[in-house]
């Protein structure tokens, strides 16, 4: 039902696709894991059930489609856009470790920060032990993090990180998911060899692309509530709805 939604939207502006836009979409997907085609349709399409046309058509032509549709309907990036896109990728960026705390452990998280705000190895201990799996293998250590945020990057991590100096560690953070304790390590000088103006026209497609990634889900919304799909099952024999057991005597 939904790549048909999009599929009508998309049919009523009398636009097309071509076989190679589709494979040129395929290509992009498989550069950003690092993959040929070959090596996507042997090990990453069996687990999704489906041959590399398949995935073509279920996948990669509906978002194409959106994007188009999205594209269409964006005001053009601005030069602050790319200014902030610029200074997110080449400016300076703070080297941290993160701990993080699910919901439920609140009173687990307090005390826990009583102990690792003033000392390094409680810190460094915890970060190891710390219940996110992902973090705790790599010491609560994540990629730098940029003083200026990017489109999409402007989350509680990054509130907490961009305000750091080095080896200052922020207050508890009450997230949407739980709580996180962020600490600076190093800043790391913006880097001077890169050009505004020389990069400007490679930072473009990244900008789109974000801001796609934005709106695309608003968009898509859009077009279902445009679209008021209705749901209608038929079966051709009618069936009697069984009649519960009766509760066992005690």
């Amino acid at each position: 039902m939904n790549t048909q939604i999009i599929a009508h939207a998309f049919g009523r502006r009398d636009w097309g696709i071509t076989g190679d836009d589709v494979l040129a979409a395929l290509d992009e997907d498989c550069k950003s894991l690092g993959m040929t085609r070959t090596q996507f349709a042997k090990d990453v399409l069996p687990r999704h059930g489906k041959t590399l046309d398949e995935w073509a058509e279920d996948v990669v032509v509906p978002r194409l489609m959106l994007a188009r549709l999205c594209q269409a309907k964006m005001p053009p990036i601005t030069e602050a856009e790319l200014r902030r896109a610029f200074d997110a990728k080449y400016g300076e960026k703070v080297s941290c470790r993160v701990i993080t705390w699910t919901k439920d452990k609140g009173t687990e998280a307090q005390g826990a920060y009583e102990r690792i705000h003033e000392n390094e190895n409680e810190f460094s201990d915890y970060a190891r032990r710390q219940s996110e799996p992902a973090l705790a293998s790599n010491g609560g250590r994540v990629l730098p993090i940029s003083r200026t945020p990017t489109i999409n990057g402007d989350n509680a991590t990054h509130r907490a990180a961009v305000k750091l100096k080095a080896g200052e560690i922020s207050p508890l953070i009450k997230t949407e998911t739980g709580f996180i304790v962020v600490k600076c390590d190093r800043v790391i000088p913006a880097d001077k060899s890169k050009s505004f103006e020389a990069e400007k026209p490679m930072l473009l497609p990244e900008v789109v692309n974000a801001r796609l990634e934005k709106e695309i889900p608003k968009l898509f919304d859009e077009l279902k509530r445009e679209a008021k799909p209705k749901f209608h099952l038929a079966f051709t024999d009618a069936m009697v709805l069984p009649k519960p057991l009766p509760a066992p005597k005690k």
